[in-house]
């Protein structure tokens, strides 16, 4: 059927202008927008006080048990626990990008030892992976280069990404934290010395077509994969984030979908 002489053609519906009522209507939606994320680090920390004090009772009842807790009150107790903890580190995440977002993230850089974070960061994820059945790896060289890093930023980053492996590895799996020198082949040239850290588990691996969205930010962003940040897609999310912001890059590989390694580069400092 011929389009009419007064129908408007939809090759130049892009180039015309917002009336103003669109306008008004795409100047509210972004009004929106910011209001909620300025809303956001306010609420997150009215629901992390709470949860805090959730957790800190589920743990100090498992402590304190005499063993009159059935075990089906005993799962229920540990699942309280587990998921008090998850909701806070999920708030925290939420909190972390909210100054990211707002440019508000400041990092204070030093001279620091990259094994010596790595460790705080294995001691950190231990009881988890005991608990979970899990054998937790470390490859970390004797002598390291010293690297310039925010020594608490940087633990964030082991912390998400051994956390997420851990996750992610069956009873009876492994997680391996190894940290190297890159050598000039790898990779990509580089114009300066850098630490290759990765960690390697033994779970379930992701497609390849997959790998490069495992660090997006939402669900829509992350393909099919349930990797990114543990499901909530902020975890990988800002670990990329801060590895960029030390001058390293982050990548995922799963050779044959089997077990999956997280690699991010470092520079070594001068």
């Amino acid at each position: 059927m011929a389009r009419s002489q007064n129908a408007p053609d939809p090759s130049t519906r892009a180039s015309q202008p917002q009336t103003p009522a669109r306008a008004n209507r795409s100047g509210g939606r972004a009004s929106k927008r910011h209001r909620r994320r300025d809303s956001l680090p306010s609420i997150s920390l009215e629901l992390k006080g709470p949860l805090n004090s959730i957790r800190s009772a589920s743990q100090a009842v498992t402590k304190a048990r005499t063993g009159t807790l059935s075990r089906k009150q005993e799962k229920m107790l540990r699942i309280i626990t587990e998921e008090s903890s998850a909701l806070v580190c999920l708030i925290e995440d939420l909190l972390d990008m909210a100054e990211i977002e707002s440019g508000k993230l400041a990092l204070k850089f030093r001279r620091c030892s990259p094994t010596e974070v790595a460790r705080a960061s294995l001691d950190r994820q231990r009881p988890r992976a005991r608990q979970k059945g899990i054998e937790l790896l470390d490859s970390l060289p004797a002598l390291c280069p010293m690297i310039r890093a925010d020594a608490q930023r940087l633990r964030q980053v082991f912390d998400y990404l051994i956390s997420n492996a851990i996750k992610f590895t069956p009873p009876g799996g492994s997680v391996e934290l190894k940290i190297r020198k890159d050598e000039p082949s790898s990779r990509s040239p580089r114009s300066r010395q850098a630490l290759l850290i990765s960690v390697t588990d033994t779970g379930e691996g992701i497609p390849g077509d997959e790998l490069a969205g495992v660090f997006g930010t939402s669900r829509s962003d992350t393909g099919r994969s349930p990797r990114a940040g543990g499901g909530n897609g902020l975890g990988l999310s800002f670990a990329r984030f801060l590895v960029e912001a030390h001058g390293g890059e982050i990548w995922a590989e799963s050779p044959g979908g089997r077990g999956t390694s997280f690699v991010f580069s470092l520079p070594i400092a001068p």
